[in-house]
């Protein structure tokens, strides 16, 4: 289990369609992760809205972790509310036989700092 702090770097969001909150808007974040205050990875991040209500937003997530040996590819739904849980879906280089989920709790009400708990399952290959 990989524990990491996470620091949004950039936030972009494209307004599709109609005016305002809509499916088909889209999120794109990068951030910057840390493991024990040491730099880990950084990681890019692209969501679309499925369905948009007064009560939040329900999205689609895709993304990668990217480390010095490798990616970890990750994606799910979630409307954003901490804790969540997606689906490791693969990697490469030293992720490339990975598995898993990654978990993402919000740290501090409207903050973009986040703490991550990336569980992976190597799976065994030949």
């Amino acid at each position: 289990m990989l524990h990491l702090i996470s620091h949004q770097t950039s936030l972009q969001v494209i307004d599709i369609g109609k005016k305002g909150p809509s499916p088909g808007d889209q999120v794109i974040e990068t951030t910057v992760d840390f493991r024990h205050g040491t730099r880990a990875d950084r990681s890019v991040l692209n969501c679309v809205d499925i369905t948009v209500s007064k009560r939040g937003f329900d999205v689609l997530c895709h993304g990668a972790l990217i480390f010095e040996n490798g990616q970890v590819q990750f994606q799910g739904e979630t409307t954003f509310h901490t804790p969540f849980t997606v689906a490791v879906t693969g990697g490469t280089g030293a992720y490339q036989n990975v598995g898993g989920q990654l978990t993402v709790v919000r740290t501090l009400p409207h903050s973009t700092t986040d703490v991550e708990t990336l569980r992976l399952v190597f799976f065994e290959t030949g």
